[in-house]
C-alpha cells in the first residue's frame, strides 16, 4: 500500500557534532552542517591514492593571454552581421548605411583597433 500523505520537511532539533557534542541552538547545528559539507570534498580528496608511475599533478595553467591583430576582412564581416533593421550605436546611424560603407570603414577601424 502507498502512502499518499504529505511528507513535511522539519529542521533537526538537535544533532551531535564530531567531538561528540549535543548541539540544540539553531545556529549552531547550521554552522556544523555547513562545516560538514564544506570540508567533506577536501577529506574526501586525501583518502585518494596517488596512481602509481604519474605524477601527482598533470595539468598546467597558462597564466597569460595575446591578442592578434585584427585583419580588414574580419572588421569588415563584423560589419556585416548586423539586420538591417536595428541601429547599432548611440547616433541611430541606419545599420543599412553602416553595412553599404563597410570596405570604407573597415581600414579605418583595423587601423583603430
Amino acid at each position: 500500500m502507498v502512502n499518499f500523505k504529505s511528507k513535511t520537511n522539519k529542521a533537526p532539533q538537535s544533532i551531535v557534532n564530531g567531538q561528540g557534542d549535543d548541539l540544540y541552538d539553531p545556529l549552531s547545528i547550521a554552522n556544523e552542517f555547513n562545516n560538514y559539507f564544506s570540508e567533506i570534498g577536501s577529506r574526501m580528496a586525501e583518502k585518494i591514492p596517488a596512481p602509481n608511475g604519474m605524477p601527482e599533478r598533470t595539468t598546467t595553467f597558462c597564466s597569460s593571454f595575446c591578442l592578434y591583430d585584427t585583419s580588414e576582412a574580419e572588421v569588415a564581416r563584423s560589419i556585416g552581421n548586423p539586420s538591417d533593421g536595428k541601429a547599432i550605436n548611440e547616433n541611430d546611424i541606419p545599420t543599412k548605411i553602416i553595412k553599404l560603407t563597410k570596405f570604407i570603414l573597415a581600414p579605418i577601424l583595423t587601423r583603430i583597433f
